[in-house]
C-alpha cells in the first residue's frame, strides 16, 4: 500500500524547480564557464567551490559536470578527489563514454595500467566512436598482451 510518505518520496526525485532541466543545465553551463574564467586566472580554488555547487544544487548536473570538476582535481594534483568525482559521476551517469575515458586516461598517467585498460574497454562499450583511443601505442600494446597475440 502507498502513503502520503511514499508520494512525497516519489515527488522529491521529480524535479520540482521552475523551467526543469533545461533551465538547470543552463544555470550549470554558465557557472562551468564563471569556472573556466576563473582556471584561466589560476583560482583553482574557486572553481572547484563553483563545480561544487553545480554538483550540490542541481538535482541532474549531468556527466560534464562531473568530468570538469575531476579534471580539476587532477590538475590540482588531488589524485583521490579527482577518483571520487570520477566514481561519482560513473556512478550516476553508467553510460557516458566520456567520463569514463577521462578516468581511464588519468589512471594511465598514474600508473594504473590495468585499470585503465578495464575503463577504457568499458568507455568504448558505452560510446564507439570513443574506439580510437584503444589503438593508442600505450594501450594496443597492453590490448594485443591480454589478448595474447
Amino acid at each position: 500500500t502507498r502513503t502520503a510518505h511514499d508520494d512525497g518520496a516519489r515527488a522529491a526525485h521529480m524535479h520540482p524547480r521552475p523551467g526543469g532541466l533545461a533551465v538547470e543545465r543552463s544555470k550549470a553551463a554558465r557557472k562551468h564557464a564563471i569556472a573556466n574564467r576563473a582556471i584561466h586566472r589560476g583560482a583553482f580554488s574557486q572553481a572547484a567551490l563553483l563545480y561544487d555547487h553545480v554538483l550540490l544544487d542541481a538535482i541532474d548536473p549531468g556527466p560534464r559536470s562531473f568530468l570538469l570538476k575531476a579534471l580539476l582535481m587532477e590538475r590540482m594534483g588531488h589524485w583521490d578527489k579527482a577518483r571520487s568525482t570520477f566514481r561519482e559521476g560513473n556512478r550516476r551517469y553508467k553510460a557516458d563514454g566520456k567520463l569514463l575515458q577521462a578516468w581511464g586516461l588519468m589512471e594511465s598517467r598514474t600508473g594504473s595500467g590495468a585499470l585503465a585498460l578495464r575503463l577504457l574497454r568499458r568507455c568504448v562499450a558505452c560510446d564507439s566512436s570513443l574506439a580510437p583511443v584503444l589503438r593508442w601505442r600505450r594501450f594496443a600494446s597492453a590490448e594485443a598482451a591480454v589478448v595474447g597475440f
